[in-house]
């Protein structure tokens, strides 16, 4: 399964070089995998290490943004803090990218659910899960649609378009 889950990143990394000039990879901390984000960031970084067109961020910080034009993106698993303080913790981590931008979203998972919430100056958007049911999961009753979202950015004219897929 190991195998697959890299195959399959690896290919989606190749796939993107073909459309964009430079690919950022985000391989995010989450709540059930603290020490396998580690190793498969430094793997991949190791990987395109001879490819300057592919970003890896290898930092272990579990927030993290992306400046691009007028859009600040955050990514947060969503496991270390409640959705709603997500907003402040963002303004107050990155103000310098916070002041340069003026479309700003940061996207979590976790709750396996789809959830846009607008705050004063940025959305929130809680992404769904990828991931089939396990037993964990049927057992806690935490069971929800599997999906894939996609969502276009614009250097000037912040989001510009929304995709779903369902695997």
């Amino acid at each position: 399964m190991l195998k697959v889950a890299i195959r399959i990143i690896r290919r989606v990394i190749h796939y993107m070089l073909t459309k964009h000039e430079e690919v950022w990879v985000l391989l995010n901390e989450g709540n059930h995998d603290p020490a396998g984000s580690v190793w498969l960031r430094e793997m991949f970084s190791i990987l395109f290490e001879d490819n300057p067109r592919v970003k890896i961020e290898t930092s272990p910080v579990p927030y993290v943004v992306k400046e691009w034009g007028i859009n600040m993106l955050g990514f947060h698993h969503g496991h270390l803090s409640k959705k709603e303080k997500l907003p402040l913790l963002f303004a107050a981590s990155f103000p310098e990218i916070w002041g340069r931008t003026s479309n700003r979203h940061v996207h979590t998972g976790h709750y396996h659910c789809i959830d846009e919430q607008e705050h004063p100056g940025i959305t929130v958007l809680q992404h769904p899960t990828l991931a089939a049911p396990d037993a964990y999961a049927i057992r806690g009753g935490w069971i929800s649609k599997r999906q894939a979202m996609s969502i276009t950015y614009h250097r000037e004219k912040g989001q510009v378009g929304r995709g779903y897929t369902i695997p």
